[in-house]
């Protein structure tokens, strides 16, 4: 049996604002794509590693390099975001430099096909984009037996010659087969004391600033069994914090009913818990059962208080309503931080 090729993936921090050391980058979805390419079988043929986030957190630059080339991988893959795509790119570049050989693969909310600027750069051969965990799958399957897939893999990028991009990739219906790489044993909670969590995919919203409304044609949604299993290790491996990943926490018709789950995969409230979500759909009652799960902080999303800039956005607050919301979170000792975005379309100075 020939010998397994080597799969490095990597995600880099955001830059941290001071010299403390950076904490929080978990790198959950480099999880979801081993944690699929094992459920496929395909770690007979792959050494499929994620870079240590110790290595990836404190290494410079050069030193980054250094360690990727050192582990000779003939696929290396980065998931992009705002924050660390110019460096991605840099060190994507520079290990190919050095090992011409490595396929470069990108994904993460940074590649979209109406991202020109990162899909000209010539520091990659692969981009995936939309969701990724089957797309990586596939990829890995289709190169089995030959250097270049021999037929078009949805959702992919082929950056070779003139750019091809042949078919999207629909979402999985079911997100409990990636639901998780802690449970897997791929991530450990007790890292940085902290786990992440996804109890759903998509967003009901359609807002104008935001791709979920492009990616998603509805919600998706990981089960109860799937959401007190990851609470258990969670307790079990000695984590403090609990981040909902959810693009909006209540917007789920089973809303309460999720609070119920999560205050009973929480039973000693160990867990602090933090999430996102829409202030107007908040009240008493809501609220009372968040800090029975022991949520600790919110970030509501406000954006703008402009009634044109909404109107163009899709993006319509009830005023009322929101400050409704914030005063019930509030009054259950719940922090609440608003987000606002600065520069959308009518705002002024």
């Amino acid at each position: 049996m020939p010998a397994r090729r080597n799969v490095l993936l990597v995600q880099l921090p955001i830059p941290p604002p001071g010299p403390e050391p950076i904490r929080g980058n978990v790198p959950l979805a480099a999880g979801y794509l081993k944690l699929m390419a094992q459920d496929r079988g395909l770690d007979r043929h792959y050494s499929i590693e994620i870079l240590p986030a110790d290595d990836a957190n404190r290494l410079g630059d050069q030193a980054l390099v250094e360690e990727i080339v050192a582990r000779e991988p003939w696929l290396l893959g980065f998931t992009c975001y705002l924050w660390n795509i110019d460096r991605t790119l840099w060190i994507a570049r520079e290990v190919k430099s050095r090992r011409p050989k490595t396929l470069v693969i990108l994904g993460g909310p940074e590649i979209t096909l109406d991202n020109s600027w990162v899909l000209e750069s010539s520091a990659y051969d692969y981009a995936a984009i939309g969701e990724g965990e089957v797309t990586f799958a596939d990829f890995l399957r289709h190169h089995l037996d030959a250097i270049s897939p021999r037929e078009a893999i949805p959702g992919i990028v082929h950056n070779k010659g003139e750019r091809r991009f042949l078919a999207p990739r629909e979402p999985m219906p079911d997100l409990d087969p990636i639901s998780s790489p802690y449970l897997a044993g791929i991530l450990n909670a007790g890292d940085q004391e902290q786990l992440l969590l996804e109890t759903i995919r998509g967003c009901i919203f359609k807002c104008k600033f935001c791709y979920y409304p492009k990616a998603y044609d509805k919600l998706y949604y990981v089960s109860r069994e799937k959401i007190l299993a990851n609470l258990a290790h969670a307790r079990a491996n000695g984590a403090r914090e609990v981040y909902l990943l959810d693009p909006t926490l209540n917007q789920r018709r089973d809303f309460s009913e999720l609070l119920l789950w999560l205050k009973e995969g929480n039973p000693d409230r160990s867990l602090d818990l933090y999430a996102e979500l829409r202030a107007e759909g908040i009240n008493p009652a809501n609220a009372s059962l968040m800090r029975e799960a022991n949520f600790k902080e919110v970030e509501v999303g406000l954006q703008s208080t402009d009634p044109a800039t909404q109107e163009i956005m899709d993006r319509r607050n009830n005023l009322k309503a929101f400050e409704r919301g914030v005063t019930a979170l509030r009054a259950e000792g719940i922090r609440v931080k608003v987000d606002l975005i600065v520069g959308l379309p009518d705002d002024t100075l």
